[in-house]
């Protein structure tokens, strides 16, 4: 329970090319770095897979202090609050902070809000069987500005 985290495969490019890779031979980081970035922040507000006909969100506390905030679920296509509750986090854990009612045939684009003593932050999850139009998801992240590098930062 104490070893997990993300080997980066391939963080950096050899020479100038097109390639998986975060971050180019030229050291500028690409989109992807980002989002790994916020992937791995101390502190984030997560759903999980859809199980028993329920999606769980979890609070990911990596830090050494306990977190305390209030956090919302919004469906991307009306801005309807679909799950909405205050949460404590405990020190280095992830915990279960809310539960949301779900068809795993749902299509939705959910956007994850907190607020938190320390700061605010924003994430999404895109849930239902593919597949998923590109152009509607590029709709909602530019709507919801998680399309720039420096969201969360």
């Amino acid at each position: 329970p104490y070893k997990s985290g993300v080997i980066w495969w391939n963080l950096l490019d050899g020479w100038p090319q097109m390639s998986d890779a975060v971050v180019d031979y030229y050291f500028t980081k690409k989109l992807a770095y980002h989002y790994i970035k916020r992937s791995q922040a101390p502190f984030a507000i997560v759903a999980d897979e859809i199980k028993d006909w329920n999606m769980d969100f979890c609070a990911c506390n990596d830090t050494l202090e306990q977190v305390r905030g209030h956090f919302r679920v919004l469906d991307g296509e009306t801005d309807e609050v679909l799950l909405e509750k205050d949460f404590t986090a405990p020190v280095n854990s992830t915990t279960v902070i809310g539960r949301l009612p779900m068809f795993y045939s749902d299509k939705r684009f959910l956007i994850l809000r907190w607020e938190t003593d320390s700061g605010a932050g924003v994430n999404h999850y895109v849930c239902g069987y593919p597949p998923l139009d590109l152009n509607r998801y590029m709709q909602f992240m530019e709507k919801y500005g998680l399309n720039r590098a420096d969201i969360n930062e």
